[in-house]
């Protein structure tokens, strides 16, 4: 939104105004008169080769990049799956060493559970006779 100047403000604006826009209209026509007069601007040569080299270079610049980026992205993925994997072995593990806490738990406190123990690795009582059926 513009403001409404009135008065010596808006004289000294419009004059303030006037000498940028009338600086940088000079600056573009000397920038323009030494420039755009030379031979190969005039046939658009020039113009050409500069749009097919900025995209050469922009071009260049990507796949520099991918190059670079590219090794660094797949090691950083296969550390990860790596990293995934170990996870599960850990928690593999932790569910092993609870197991192993449960029973070593139950040897001191359930003898029915030593028993058990003690029946299916064919262990016997003293004095026991023990018949074995095979099917």
């Amino acid at each position: 939104m513009r403001a409404l100047l009135v008065g010596p403000d808006r004289a000294f604006y419009h004059q303030w105004t006037h000498s940028i826009s009338y600086f940088f209209d000079l600056s573009m026509v000397n920038f323009q008169k030494i420039w755009y007069n030379t031979p190969l601007m005039n046939d658009g040569v020039y113009s050409r080769f500069m749009f097919f080299f900025s995209l050469s270079m922009i071009a260049a610049i990507v796949v520099g990049g991918l190059i670079i980026v590219f090794p660094s992205y797949s090691r950083s993925r296969e550390l990860r799956r790596q990293e995934l994997e170990l996870r599960a072995q850990i928690a593999e593990k932790k569910r092993e060493i609870a197991q192993l806490a449960e029973n070593q738990r139950r040897f001191k406190a359930d003898p029915e559970f030593v028993e058990s123990i003690a029946r299916q690795n064919r262990r016997v009582f003293p004095g026991e006779i023990v018949f074995i059926f095979e099917e």
